[in-house]
């Protein structure tokens, strides 16, 4: 499993110059299952402020469209609607942290590849890990990030797992049970 303390991969936005550079780090590195943090570094102090993960075909797409939607990036940040739920979450930030401007340059956006992570869960491991990050941020900091509106472990919550659920019943059961349903 995954440590909010031990990344895979730490992208830091002052060293890209426009969002499609940060799209090709993601190709790079093949990361189209992952989960995410961004963070605000101010005054040699690294504030949390947005956490979550990504599952889609496009290869580090969800990033991409979140690093684009911060200010900094001039006449090529993005536009449109896919990826401005950042712009909420830099608000948000910046509502909590008064004295904290948000800008590419102060934030590092940290990643973990979840497409080789085996979890026994019914949910995707990319799920159970971000779930994860959230839990390591809360046991840390004590609250889920600003940039969160909801922590995801209470939501696609499961009452067993599949390997207890295989331990209960054989195959012929199994089968029987999904014909007569």
């Amino acid at each position: 499993m995954i440590s909010l303390n031990e990344p895979h991969y730490k992208l830091y936005l002052k060293e890209v110059s426009t969002p499609s550079e940060v799209l090709r780090i993601m190709k790079r590195k093949g990361l189209s299952k992952y989960c995410y943090t961004f963070y605000v570094m101010d005054r040699n102090v690294k504030y949390i402020m947005n956490i979550g993960m990504s599952e889609g075909e496009h290869v580090g797409d969800r990033v991409y469209r979140k690093c684009g939607n911060l200010y900094g990036f001039g006449h090529n940040t993005l536009t449109g609607d896919f990826g401005s739920d950042m712009k909420t979450v830099v608000k948000l930030f910046e509502a909590k942290f008064t004295d904290i401007q948000v800008h590419k340059d102060n934030v590092i956006v940290e990643l973990w590849d979840t497409s080789n992570i085996i979890v026994d869960s019914f949910n995707s491991a990319t799920v159970e890990c971000e779930k994860k990050l959230f839990r390591d941020c809360k046991a840390k900091f004590g609250i889920i990030p600003v940039g969160n509106t909801q922590d995801p472990n209470n939501r696609n919550k499961q009452t067993t797992t599949p390997s207890v659920w295989n331990n209960l019943f054989s195959e012929k059961e199994q089968q029987v049970e999904y014909e007569l349903a």
